[in-house]
């Protein structure tokens, strides 16, 4: 899916941080790239976790705001652009809301 959204975004001029990370990275693969995004967003979620939970003088309400909305946005573009596939992101919602957790 991610590589479909690259040509998308490659033939419509957009840059996205997959299209800025491989004009930067020329030698990679496109799937290469992809997993070393992958593995930066989850260091940098593993990070923001930390900031949320460690005492500060920012309350801890303001903290988990921003924290849950990185979390959203990482679930609608984890695996695709959620945003241009419009059932792609309402079977997300529909899983978040309806399914049930077992």
């Amino acid at each position: 899916m991610m590589i479909e959204c690259l040509q998308r975004e490659l033939g419509e001029r957009k840059k996205s941080s997959l299209v800025l990370y491989m004009i930067e990275h020329p030698e990679i693969t496109e799937l290469e790239a992809i997993a070393q995004l992958q593995n930066k967003t989850d260091n940098i979620m593993q990070q923001l976790n930390w900031e949320v939970i460690r005492p500060t003088s920012v309350p801890s309400a303001c903290k988990q705001i921003h924290f849950h909305m990185a979390r959203t946005m990482n679930v609608f573009y984890r695996r695709t652009d959620g945003f241009s596939s419009p059932t792609e992101m309402a079977g997300m919602v529909k899983k978040v809301l309806f399914e049930v957790v077992s």
